[in-house]
């Protein structure tokens, strides 16, 4: 049996499917969105996840067009769910939006480009029109998932869950599902199953143990995933070689300047905290869902959200205390506690200095 070709970067659903490469069936995604019938719902993930490709995968399967796409579909989960499911294939226009080559350092150079797509407010953020950008943001979500009466529904995803009251103002429809969520867990990243399929498929099942320590470990919801980038590059890795050694790939995807920023104002607590990470320990934490680009200057508790929402701590356990919610955390992985002390503790040694 020959060697199926790994889809490192591969992003468009189609071209996964028609020229073969090993695809990780998500097309229960559909099954879900369709049985739950949000309006506006908003994914959020860490980044490599499968996001873009899922949302690919979406266009491919509802969208009207003159070429029959229910061959991309042949053999996955969704084709076996019935008439029900299946009769919404092709059946609306669809509307694409990637933000994530929108990186422009002026208001008006991002303006101009929102002709083709929407400027990640991070970039805006950290460019210092930040509050030009939300609102007319705001303005374009609101003229197009509130007050659209042609809608059908709506699917947003990024890495990070920004608060209703900063650019989704009047969307009362807006369906948030957080790496908090028990609800489409397994739709982003995989799951211990799909890995144990791929490392079968790879005659690679003696690595089983030493994929779990390195890519293992994130929790969303209750269900327990592995970085799907991270999997997928190890595998291919062993294309000529079956004993490549492990090493961190997501580390080298894109740096988080939120982050980063974050760290470089943290005390030295803060510094103490993390290397108590490292060496295996655990923090407890509150976790703050609805938050804003304002608010990473106002307190240090900000850090620690940051971290978790974009991949860098997992969730233990959770506790409720009146209205807050409190999050047990460590280290996910091998992977993520390899890019701790190369990569954050020189952070921390750069603003010292």
């Amino acid at each position: 049996m020959g060697w199926t070709p790994l889809p490192i970067g591969i992003e468009n659903y189609a071209e996964m499917i028609e020229k073969g490469y090993y695809y990780v069936d998500k097309t229960m995604l559909i099954k879900e969105l369709l049985d739950k019938k949000g309006k506006v719902n908003l994914f959020t993930r860490p980044r490599r996840f499968g996001k873009t490709l899922n949302m690919s995968m979406l266009q491919y399967f509802f969208e009207k067009s003159e070429k029959d796409c229910t061959p991309l579909f042949t053999g996955t989960k969704i084709m076996r769910t019935g008439e029900k499911y299946l009769s919404e294939m092709g059946q609306y226009p669809v509307i694409f939006l990637s933000l994530k080559s929108m990186k422009q350092d002026s208001y008006s150079a991002a303006f101009y480009c929102l002709k083709e797509s929407i400027v990640p407010l991070e970039n805006a953020y950290f460019h210092g029109f930040y509050d030009r950008m939300a609102g007319l943001v705001r303005s374009l979500f609101e003229s197009a998932l509130k007050t659209n009466n042609t809608l059908e529904f709506a699917v947003i995803t990024g890495c990070l869950r920004i608060s209703k009251e900063s650019i989704f103002t009047g969307l009362n429809n807006l369906n948030i599902i957080s790496i908090m969520d028990d609800s489409y867990a397994e739709h982003f990243g995989f799951t211990q199953e799909e890995v144990d399929s791929m490392l079968s498929s790879y005659h690679l099942e003696s690595k089983r143990d030493c994929v779990k320590e390195w890519y293992d470990g994130y929790q969303f919801g209750d269900t327990e995933v592995y970085n799907p980038w991270s999997v997928i590059s190890y595998v291919d890795s062993c294309y000529k070689n079956s004993d490549a050694l492990f090493k961190p790939f997501w580390s080298n995807t894109s740096s988080n300047s939120i982050v980063r920023t974050l760290v470089e104002r943290a005390d030295f607590s803060v510094r103490q905290e993390i290397e108590s990470l490292i060496a295996g320990e655990t923090i407890f934490k509150p976790v703050h869902e609805d938050i804003t680009y304002e608010d990473m200057d106002s307190t240090q508790n900000h850090l620690w959200n940051f971290l978790f929402f974009t991949g860098y701590l997992k969730k233990i356990r959770q506790i409720q205390k009146e209205e807050d919610i409190f999050a047990e955390m460590s280290i996910p992985n091998i992977e993520v506690r390899y890019i701790y002390k190369n990569t954050v503790l020189r952070w921390f040694e750069e603003s010292m200095k």
